[in-house]
């Protein structure tokens, strides 16, 4: 079994077990494991990246946003469009559907008129 829970230069720990919240056979046994304790260079390299970087790029898409409102006329024209788009893909697809429907009525009037 392996008794080793952490080591660092500084802190070496063994426990009974090889549990994660195995206690400590000597020292304080509440102390924070060596590797995770952060310096302040690393939280504060932390926060930026996960809190300012974050809110930097919400702020630098909103820009556009801002400048190119959509109206209430041109929310119309977008959605006619996009009807029309769809329409329009609809109609491609239904003359296969068609053609292969007609195909398999075909195939079974001349196999039942055979």
């Amino acid at each position: 079994a392996n008794f080793w829970r952490g080591s660092s230069p500084a802190d070496v720990g063994y426990a009974c077990t090889d549990g994660f919240g195995a206690t400590l056979l000597y020292g304080e046994p509440d102390r924070a494991a060596p590797c995770t304790v952060q310096p302040e260079g690393v939280q504060w390299s932390f926060r930026v990246f996960f809190l300012a970087v974050p809110a930097a790029c919400y702020l630098l898409a909103a820009i556009p946003a801002w400048k190119l409102p959509i109206s209430s006329h041109s929310h119309r024209a977008i959605v006619a469009q996009l009807r029309a788009r769809e329409a329009a893909e609809a109609a491609a697809a239904r003359p296969a559907a068609c053609s292969e429907a007609a195909e398999a009525v075909a195939g079974g009037a001349e196999a039942g008129g055979a």
